[in-house]
Formats: C-alpha cells, sequence, structure tokens
C-alpha cells in the first residue's frame, strides 16, 4: 500500500523577494518520492547569484536541487542558466550543474533506504541530477527562493505530489516509529511528563528531564534520579552499612 497526497491549484504557493523559505507541513518517514512544479515569474539576471530550491532535510543536513541563475560564470560557476543540485554544503564547487534555460517545470527528489536522487523534467523524462545519502528518518520538505544580491525574483510552486510507504509503527500504539517518543513500548498518548523528549514508558528518569538516559551503575534508574547513582541498586532501597534486610537497624 501507498500514500499518496496532492497539493495543486488553490494551494498555489508564490514566494517573492530576495529571500523567502516555506517549510511545508510535510514530514516524512521511510522512503518517499516527492514532485513539484515550479514557474519562474519574475526572474532577472542578478549581479551575483539567485536560487528557487525545493529541498528535504533532517535537522542541519539539506539536499536540494534548485534552478539557478548568475550575472556571470566563474569561481566554480559553470553555466549563468542552470539547474543546481547539492547536499550538505552550498559551495558552488562541490555542487552538480546541469545547464538549462526553463523557466518552468519539475523538481524531484526520491529516497530509497539511505539513498537520495534528485531530479528536474526535461519535458519528456525525468533527468538524474545528483546521488546523496541521508537517513532512513525523518525528513521535512520545503522551498526557497534566495538571492545573494538582494535581487527580487518571484517564485510560483504548485501541485506538491509526495508518495510514500505507511511508516513503520513496530510498537503497534498508532505512533509511527520515527516520531514515537518511546518506540518500544506501546504508549499512544507520548506522556513525557518532564518533556525531555523520552516518553514517560521509556525514561529511567521521568520526573526529571534527561534526554540521554544517563545510567552510570545500569540499574534502569537515571543518575538523575537515583539515591546511588554508582552502586547498582534497582529498588532504590536507603540501605544503611551492615543493615542488609533494610529496616534500618543493624541487623
Amino acid at each position: 500500500m501507498e500514500v499518496k497526497v496532492v497539493r495543486a491549484g488553490e494551494a498555489r504557493v508564490f514566494l517573492d523577494g530576495p529571500e523567502v523559505r516555506l517549510d511545508s507541513s510535510f514530514i516524512i518517514c521511510g522512503d518517499f518520492d516527492i514532485q513539484i512544479d515550479f514557474a519562474l515569474l519574475n526572474w532577472p539576471a542578478p549581479s551575483q547569484e539567485q536560487d528557487a530550491s525545493f529541498y528535504v532535510s533532517a535537522g542541519v543536513e539539506y539536499f536540494v536541487i534548485s534552478r539557478h541563475r548568475a550575472g556571470s560564470v566563474g569561481a566554480c560557476i559553470p553555466y549563468t542558466n542552470s539547474y543546481k543540485a547539492w547536499q550538505g554544503n552550498p559551495n558552488n564547487c562541490n555542487a552538480t550543474w546541469v545547464q538549462s534555460f526553463d523557466l518552468q517545470g519539475k523538481f524531484r527528489i526520491t529516497r530509497t533506504g539511505t539513498t537520495l536522487q534528485s531530479y528536474y523534467w526535461n519535458g519528456s523524462a525525468w533527468v538524474l541530477v545528483r546521488t546523496g545519502t541521508m537517513t532512513t528518518g525523518l525528513v521535512s520538505v520545503g522551498m526557497l527562493t534566495q538571492s545573494t544580491d538582494g535581487t527580487l525574483a518571484t517564485v510560483a510552486f504548485d501541485n506538491l505530489v509526495v508518495v510514500s510507504a505507511p511508516p513503520a509503527d513496530n510498537d503497534q500504539d498508532g505512533v509511527p516509529t520515527c516520531v514515537d517518543n518511546c518506540p518500544g513500548i506501546a504508549n499512544p498518548l507520548q506522556e513525557d511528563s518532564d518533556s525531555d523528549q523520552v516518553g514517560d514508558s521509556c525514561d529511567n528518569c521521568p520526573a526529571l528531564a534527561n534526554t540521554n538516559q544517563d545510567d552510570f551503575d545500569e540499574d534502569g534508574v537515571g543518575d538523575l534520579c537515583d539515591i546511588c547513582p554508582t552502586v547498582f541498586n534497582p529498588l532504590q532501597q536507603n540501605i544503611k552499612p551492615g543493615d542488609a534486610d533494610a529496616n534500618n537497624l543493624n541487623n
């Protein structure tokens, strides 16, 4: 089974300015195939560079394909009009370039396992531009128009299509594993009393925030909550020396 989501027509998005970013509401797990139409409505020649970009991101890691325009070639920019694809670092010397004068077209990004690929549509077929790798976990989708010299541009994005397999739910609690705060134990309500992003059902110190879940003595009680963090004592008994039966008497 696959899930297909389409945003078309009435959901057309215009990005107008020297730099505008739109992170969509789509957050995707696992394998996917996402596509979007673009139109360069106002695309004047810059003195430096401008881009209309489509991307997926996992934290600060970006995988991007864009329609790029430059005032001149040089400094690792081979064309004044092109598609540009990059990952991680937008440095022009590390990018992949394909010359193009398209004023409208389609972008596409796919992920299979940890393999990402970006494409553009040449009017009859998808053309692969770049291949990279990224986590199989959660990614977000976004669009961006920007100029390095302040040149104003207007770009329209439309017909966003997201095709993906239903995400895994290892503990079958109705919350996908990629966003589950306790993926190994069913907790459909996702309670997290201390707001440390670890669900109460998995948290070794649910009353105190401890995102790293440090447990020096490995007794299942987090260091922040452990009354004796250097000695294994899973029952958390406050036993005095010589008080083997924990009755507060030395017997």
